[in-house]
């Protein structure tokens, strides 16, 4: 019994902590892609000649959906994800409270999906304005169901990145940093974006970058930690 008092701190730093398996994420670095915007482009048009004024955004739109902004490297203007969890709703069954006996739980149904929140990088031409703004305002006018005419939904994929840097098994010394790689990949189908933050703007100094919110909805999610990943398997 004593041996794993003694060597448990050990084991924890060469076995688990020096491992990819089990070394600390340094940081959060997520790429983030969306599918195909271009095709949603078509339905803001639609849904804004609904409204009472005209928007004059097409070309600001077009600039914020450019190779080098959404395809190069991803949603470049994404800073955040607060990525959605998942719950059951559970409750003691029965009405019998006598004594000490202990009410058995019993589910009752799994929780509707959260909604998705990211944050984006405010720019000269705003992602956000330009074009999330516009995409919430088609989600309402086509009302949520699926229209193959009218395309407000889209796939979007979340990567995880992970890097590692540990020792060499043979000589003990330490290994370069090795490229980062996908740990984790979660992917969200039938997103559309269903509301936008506000925008102060006052003359104070800018310290840092503006950044913007929006909120998201979606049908179904996966998961997928091994395809590709360089720290399992």
């Amino acid at each position: 019994m004593s041996d794993i008092y003694q060597n448990n701190v050990p084991h924890f730093l060469n076995a688990v902590i020096s491992s990819k398996v089990g070394s600390i994420n340094r940081g959060s670095l997520w790429v983030v892609i969306f599918e195909n915007l271009g095709a949603i482009s078509d339905t803001i048009d639609t849904a804004l000649t609904y409204e009472n004024q005209e928007w004059a955004i097409e070309a600001a739109r077009e600039a914020v959906l450019g190779r080098d902004f959404q395809e190069a490297n991803g949603c470049v203007f994404c800073s955040s994800i607060d990525l959605p969890g998942d719950s059951l709703v559970v409750n003691p069954g029965g009405n019998i409270q006598s004594n000490s006996f202990i009410r058995s739980y019993v589910g009752e149904g799994r929780n509707q999906f959260p909604e998705l929140r990211m944050t984006f990088l405010d720019t000269n031409v705003s992602f956000v304005d330009n074009f999330l703004r516009p995409w919430a305002i088609a989600t309402g006018a086509f009302g949520l169901w699926k229209s193959d005419k009218n395309r407000y939904r889209t796939t979007a994929h979340c990567y995880k990145l992970g890097a590692f840097k540990g020792t060499n098994d043979a000589t003990g010394t330490k290994s370069k940093n090795d490229k980062p790689g996908v740990v984790m990949k979660m992917t969200f189908e039938d997103i559309c974006c269903i509301g936008v933050n506000n925008a102060e703007q006052n003359y104070a100094p800018v310290t840092s970058p503006v950044a913007r919110e929006a909120t998201f909805i979606y049908n179904y999610y996966r998961i997928d930690s091994t395809s590709g990943n360089p720290f399992v398997g």
